[in-house]
């Protein structure tokens, strides 16, 4: 993927997928909606602030960009069972969504879009597997210079915990005059502006699978996963710390590094617009 390519789309975009009553509930159970929902900021995603109004994010480094092997996520089953609480409704896209197609297709042709999730699931990454990233050295060299070079302009970082997953069903209604052979092109025209990852495509609906809705982050993990290069090598006392418990290397490190526990970069209070930078596709 070339790296300029900006996987938050244009406002229309942004509009579609982000229905106001969706973002409501996901700030609600306390994370920040994403939108347009993609899949590049997973749990260990290493992002940056570039905007704070509106609030958009940079992802630096995705987890197969950070890290050497790959961590291990789980699901919360307390989590997910809330999160499939909340997407049980089907979420209509308010009025001026559909005027916003209608006028992107420049004729009326279309009644309603309603959106409906599916096999929600919240996944979370314990702060143990960065740990071991690091001990075993498997902290990618390229991501550590990026994410070097932007702490060293005190640029806001942080490292994605936790996200909402779901499946998504954008239903197009149609007006009643239109033909089934124009609703298809429609369907085809707008879905990449409804989603940044398509996948399948009917005559009226738009679907993508496993994509995140909302995310939370912990600034404090960027110190653990740089924690080798800014502490120097790990030695036994580190070794025998991280199979004692996360907490206890994270108490460690704090106190070779100075670190304070910083609060989210992210609000349950914004929607968040996701990029990706050039160094995530290395």
């Amino acid at each position: 993927m070339n790296s300029n390519v900006a996987l938050s789309l244009a406002v229309l975009a942004t509009a579609l997928a982000g229905c106001q009553s969706l973002d409501r509930s996901i700030s609600q159970i306390g994370y920040t909606p994403i939108r347009p929902p993609q899949t590049i900021v997973a749990p260990g995603s290493i992002i940056r602030v570039t905007s704070a109004r509106p609030l958009k994010v940079a992802t630096l480094c995705t987890p197969a960009s950070a890290y050497t092997s790959a961590l291990k996520v789980e699901v919360s089953d307390a989590a997910t069972y809330k999160w499939s609480q909340t997407i049980k409704s089907s979420f209509d896209l308010e009025a001026k969504y559909k005027d916003l197609i209608n006028a992107e297709l420049g004729q009326r042709s279309v009644r309603s879009v309603d959106m409906t999730l599916a096999n929600g699931k919240v996944l979370v990454l314990p702060d143990v597997e960065i740990s071991r990233a690091v001990i075993a050295g498997a902290t990618d060299p390229a991501c550590q210079h990026t994410v070097a070079y932007w702490r060293g302009r005190n640029v806001p970082l942080s490292i994605v915990s936790e996200v909402l997953q779901a499946d998504v069903t954008f239903t197009i209604i149609f007006e009643s005059d239109v033909s089934a052979d124009v609703q298809a092109k429609i369907t085809k025209d707008i879905a990449p502006k409804l989603l940044a990852n398509v996948g399948i495509i009917t005559d009226n609906t738009v679907q993508g699978e496993a994509l995140f809705w909302g995310v939370r982050d912990a600034p404090e993990l960027v110190e653990l996963y740089t924690s080798g290069q800014v502490a120097g090598p790990l030695d036994e006392e580190m070794a025998a710390a991280a199979h004692r418990s996360p907490s206890s290397i994270q108490g460690l490190l704090g106190s070779r590094t100075r670190t304070k526990v910083r609060s989210p970069i992210l609000s349950d209070e914004a929607v968040v617009e996701v990029t990706l930078e050039g160094a995530a596709t290395q």
